[in-house]
Formats: C-alpha cells, structure tokens, sequence
C-alpha cells in the first residue's frame, strides 16, 4: 500500500506491505513484478531519500496534512530494483527483513528515529552513498514535516 493521505505529524510509514490484499480510502493499493521488489520498494520509501522524493510531489493541503495522486506517483523516480546486483538486492532484503517488525516514530520525528536511521545506513550502504544522516535531519526540521516554524522569533 502506498500513502494517498499523510498527516506527517502522525504517519509513521508512507508504504507498507500486508499480508492480504485490501482497500482503504487513504492508501493506493500498489503491485509490483515479485514481493522482494515490493519489500525493496517499501523499504526505498521509507527511507530519508523515499520521503524527499514523496514530499517533492506532495499537493498541499494544510500543513503536516498532504496528499499523494496516482498521477505524480506513476512518475515517482526510484531506482530500478530488476538491476541491482545480488549483493545489493540481498543486503536490501535482510535490511527489510530486520526492520519491517520495528516501529517507526512519526515521519515528524524522523531525524530522532533509531529505525528510519537503520534503514537510511542500510540505503547509503548498499548505494555506496554518504551518510544521510543530514537528509534525515533537515527533512526533520522541515517546517511542513514538523509543523514548526523553521526560524522561531527571540
């Protein structure tokens, strides 16, 4: 499932997989070509570089409150899990494996959240990418992910 509504104050996942299918009135329902690359999509989302690439084509509503359409998630960029090496598509799948039973703190505490820190070392480490521990703090601070002003008056 893919998030059609998020209040990001109180969201925690902006894709998840369930055991059966379903439907809901805030989430897409969403499949892919196998379950690992469904795993790998969900774990890729919920990582600091999915939630920048979902917030960049968020609609504003209200606040922390967005929206998600199926048109702008069609062209959503992520990366092409069919071509990943199998080391990297393993070390992806035990990182899925090891987090999808933990809990997620509110995409609004994402820069303090253990778990969101786990998955983003995992992403940077299979992408040999830097750390992107300053991603998920920035996102963190951004006032439409917190709900707080950026720069508060002395």
């Amino acid at each position: 499932m893919l998030a059609e509504r998020l209040r990001l104050n109180a969201n925690r996942t902006v894709a998840c997989l369930l055991p059966v299918e379903a439907l809901s009135n805030t989430w897409w329902p969403a499949k892919a070509v196998s379950h690992d690359i469904e795993q790998l999509l969900a774990l890729w989302l919920n990582s600091s570089i999915g939630i920048l690439s979902l917030l960049s084509i968020r609609t504003m509503t209200e606040g922390p409150w967005v929206e998600l359409r199926k048109p702008s998630l069609s062209s959503l960029p992520v990366p092409n899990f069919g071509k990943l090496k199998k080391r990297q598509r393993e070390s992806l799948l035990d990182l899925y494996d090891r987090v999808s039973r933990e809990t997620l703190l509110p995409i609004s505490e994402m820069a303090d959240d253990p778990v969101r820190a786990k998955i983003d070392r995992g992403i940077a480490a299979a992408f040999e990418l830097p750390s992107l521990d300053p991603l998920r703090s920035a996102i963190g601070r951004e006032p439409t992910v917190c709900g707080k002003p950026l720069y508060a008056d002395k």
